[in-house]
């Protein structure tokens, strides 16, 4: 019994000691620095990012995220010092951001070997400093331990910015050589489609997205498929062709032609002819009770007759929406609106209160009227949260009334709606008179005269019998 007792203690103690340990599972990468040189805004610059490695692990992948003011690494390139050689990529690679979206990753084929303390410089040369004098450099870096799309996070740092001075006035050719993307085309002239890096989040659990390393032959690839979870899923309906340069160079800066958005989309000119196969678009997440418009590059709603296989359905209580474009441009759901009063109609009643009704698929819109052109600020629609339907009364005038609604939504801008209502209140005036004799008269004119003929006879009839 004293044996098993010291056993427990000793279990406890040890138990104690492992809990008491730091856990290293997302450990502070060391000795992180950064160097920028000129630091005055917008000069093309160098960028030195340098970090020592605390301990020894086997390396997929590193991610450098960008932070305060961002520069420009559109003509940038980036050497590594301290590693294999792997793949770079620099730029825009979040497909769902639009503006300050540059980052820096390099990658392995398969996750190697990096020693204990072992030194890592990355430096980016033709750097576009940010526009504006202030912080700028490094929101994060991330160090993972898996071979991508996988994320197994293992050393990461924080931010590291530097306060840029204000802009030398340096003359434009200095600051974008004539020969600053000769680099870039020469790296994507020896790459793969299986070696393109595309951003992690088209890999989350549950996407379809296609898996590039996984293409056999990249001469023809059929439904190419790009899954971005709770905003956009795209199928090329068709079969592409993946290996030329210019398809690699397509996909590894896909978020320059490509932006996925909840409720929107956005694929440009150039990339949608060089494929040139129809897309079908599936919208996550629709918010609306009932039917959606599609908006047409901030501009006009189309209709659905121009677009194809229009599909609204629910999978696992998520509203989604599905159909097929052929052509480039912006394309975004907004809420359906309609307002149930005929053109020109007329309203013939003794109160000119008068209820209308209407209709949108946002049930958290807000409805505006007016009338003749006045606000009606005291009248606020309620609308019904299932059915996005309400009401509202107004008091018309004699005549032509002019009556405009307006709804606001999150989801977009939404067009007024104008409608002309006639009001035609009950008159107390006699009817006029119709000119001409009437059946009536005439029937009255005709008993008249029978009547005079029957007064006549009588007469005669008498008058003879006195005789």
């Amino acid at each position: 019994m004293k044996n098993l007792g010291k056993i427990f203690l000793l279990i406890l103690l040890v138990g104690l000691f492992l809990n008491l340990r730091p856990v290293n599972a997302v450990t502070s990468l060391n000795n992180v620095t950064l160097n920028i040189d000129p630091k005055n805004a917008s000069s093309l610059a160098t960028w030195t990012i340098s970090f020592a490695m605390p301990e020894t692990l086997e390396v997929g992948h590193i991610l450098v995220s960008l932070g305060g003011y961002v520069p420009d690494l559109s003509q940038a390139s980036l050497s590594v010092a301290g590693l294999p050689a792997g793949t770079a990529l620099v730029g825009k690679s979040n497909p769902s951001c639009v503006s300050n979206c540059d980052d820096v990753r390099y990658y392995f084929k398969e996750p190697l070997q990096v020693k204990s303390g072992t030194k890592i410089i990355l430096s980016l040369s033709k750097v576009k400093n940010p526009a504006q004098a202030g912080p700028s450099g490094i929101n994060f870096i991330n160090v993972f331990s898996s071979k991508y799309p996988n994320m197994t996070l293992a050393f990461n740092s924080g931010e590291q910015l530097i306060n840029l001075s204000p802009a030398l006035n340096l003359p434009e050719e200095e600051l974008i050589p004539p020969t600053a993307t000769v680099e870039n085309e020469e790296q994507t002239a020896n790459k793969t489609i299986q070696q393109v890096l595309i951003n992690e989040l088209f890999y989350q659990p549950g996407a379809k997205t296609t898996k590039l390393n996984g293409i056999k032959d990249a001469t023809k690839v059929n439904d190419f498929t790009l899954d971005l979870l709770g905003k956009v899923k795209v199928i090329f309906n068709g079969q592409i062709d993946l290996s030329k340069p210019e398809a690699i160079l397509f996909i590894e800066k896909l978020s320059d032609y490509l932006t996925f958005d909840h409720l929107s989309f956005e694929i440009k000119k150039d990339f949608m002819e060089y494929f040139n196969v129809p897309l079908e678009l599936t919208f996550y997440d629709i918010p609306f009770v009932w039917e959606a418009d599609i908006l047409k590059d901030e501009r006009n709603v189309i209709s659905k007759d121009t677009i194809g296989d229009f599909r609204s359905y629910t999978i696992d209580n998520q509203a989604q929406i599905s159909f097929v474009i052929k052509e480039a441009g912006s394309y975004k759901l907004i809420p359906h609106f309609e307002l149930y009063i005929a053109d020109n109609q007329e309203i013939k009643k003794d109160s000119n209160l008068t209820t209308f009704s209407g209709r949108i698929s946002d049930p958290k819109a807000a409805i505006v009227i007016f009338l003749n052109g006045q606000e009606l600020k005291n009248l606020k629609p309620a609308i019904d949260p299932l059915r996005g339907e309400f009401t509202f009364a107004v008091e018309l005038l004699d005549g032509p009334n002019l009556i405009e609604a307006k709804a606001n939504s999150e989801y977009g801008k939404i067009d007024k709606i104008s409608k002309i209502v006639q009001y035609i209140p009950p008159t107390n005036a006699q009817p006029v008179e119709q000119k001409g004799i009437s059946y009536f008269n005439i029937a009255a004119i005709i008993l008249a005269i029978l009547a005079i003929i029957l007064i006549v006879v009588t007469r005669y009839l008498v008058k003879k019998r006195k005789k």
